[in-house]
């Protein structure tokens, strides 16, 4: 089976590049690379790069590039979402939803949002693991912690979706999603966003989706919702 390796640094224009001790010993030593083998590496932009080993001196390897594409990205979709109170499961959301497909991520403070900060870093190393796990080669961008209201009046997409437990009429979801245009979903917080972030999201031509029957928790709610739109891209 094949292996999908990362190095942000890689460029569509480069003929070579080298790994640092940690990542060459990575390969050498746990997954017993050899002089020779042909690895597969993404930047994270998009670019697939079919590259062999051709050097390993004990602390750094070399590879030369054989070749390079561009791989055609469907993901259009967006989620806000409010940080929550359990770390790991904030974090199981990301890799879920990064191994079904999406495009960009924005954490979102609501009202009700117990927990006010993020570790980008860790945050980035759990993105960057799971497209290497799913085989997908763009990197979904990891937007700074934003208020909702701001997030709301700024945001840009033609699809604006918010989903609620609160009692309004909702569209099925998964009839709500665009195929052709960039899509927003908003989740909130455990404890739902409030009445008045609702009205505030409809005001700015949000419309409120249904995810179903069941109340779901948020990472939960942002993992249907992936899988929902994964069947219509």
């Amino acid at each position: 089976m094949n292996e999908l390796f990362y190095n942000k640094d890689i460029t569509e224009k480069d003929e070579e590049f080298y790994l640092n001790n940690d990542e060459s010993k990575h390969l050498i030593k746990s997954l017993r690379k050899k002089v020779g083998d042909i690895l597969i590496f993404t930047n994270g932009k998009g670019f697939k790069f079919d590259t062999r080993l051709e050097k390993f001196n004990g602390r750094i390897s070399k590879f030369s590039i054989l070749n390079n594409r561009k791989i055609k990205s469907y993901e259009n979709l967006h989620i806000g979402i409010s940080l929550l109170k359990s770390t790991a499961r904030f974090e199981n959301f990301l890799e879920k939803v990064t191994e079904i497909g999406v495009k960009e991520i924005t954490p979102i403070i609501c009202h009700r949002t117990i927990k006010k900060n993020i570790n980008y870093n860790r945050c980035t190393r759990i993105l960057t693991s799971a497209i290497k796990q799913s085989f997908k080669f763009k990197l979904p961008t990891l937007n700074k912690l934003q208020n909702l209201k701001d997030f709301i009046e700024q945001s840009d997409e033609k699809t604006k979706l918010i989903a609620t437990c609160h009692n309004y009429k909702k569209i099925i979801l998964k009839n709500a999603f665009s195929s052709k245009t960039k899509n927003l979903l908003l989740i909130g917080p455990e404890g739902d966003f409030t009445k008045e972030e609702i009205e505030k999201a409809i005001n700015n031509e949000f419309k409120i989706v249904s995810l179903g029957s069941s109340r779901l928790r948020a990472e939960t709610a942002g993992i249907l919702a992936c899988s929902a739109y994964s069947l219509i891209k």
